[in-house]
């Protein structure tokens, strides 16, 4: 048992972290790295079948369409931010996104426009907010000194998340049809 202390307490000393932030880092660690999985995997395939629908040619009016609700979705809850809580808009944009993607779905096998729309309107509008709020509530938990020491651990989780996102895609793409 006291090795295993000692063994613990040379890793607080690597990355230069107490004791009592273990819970707080790993909380945020697996949420940050959960989103970058599935963001790469949502926004992967969505580019894949985009341009396997649309053409190539396309992908600009796909991309300034993202860009253009982003910024709407950031106004909006940036103005829904002081009315109501972080947890709950966390928690209301994260149902309201698995919605919209489970019609989107639905809808795919009607029109494949609206399955777009759906799609598009998803990730821009609401999955990014949903990094921001990570973002956001990993802000709160720390102090800016912690901060300081904490954030480059926590942003190895978005690295991570990238590329078990791209590995997913990869080893599942030869059985999965655009």
């Amino acid at each position: 048992m006291l090795q295993v202390l000692k063994e613990f307490s040379f890793i607080n000393k690597v990355f230069n972290i107490g004791n009592n932030e273990w819970s707080k880092i790993a909380a945020i660690w697996l949420l940050r790295l959960f989103y970058r999985i599935a963001f790469v995997m949502a926004w992967t395939i969505l580019m894949a079948m985009f341009v396997g629908e649309f053409g190539i040619a396309s992908l600009p009016y796909l991309f300034v369409l993202n860009a253009v609700l982003t910024i709407l979705g950031t106004f909006v809850f940036s103005n829904l931010l002081m009315r109501f809580s972080k947890s709950r808009l966390f928690v209301l944009n994260t149902f309201i996104s698995g919605f919209l993607i489970l019609c989107g779905g639905y809808l795919y096998k009607f029109n494949e426009l609206f399955f777009f729309g759906f799609l598009i309107f998803t990730v821009s509008v609401f999955l990014v907010q949903i990094k921001i709020a990570i973002n956001s509530y990993s802000e709160e938990l720390f102090t800016p000194l912690q901060s300081e020491r904490v954030f480059p651990l926590l942003e190895s989780s978005e690295t991570l998340g990238g590329i078990i996102g791209g590995m997913i895609i990869f080893f599942f793409s030869p059985s999965i049809e655009v």
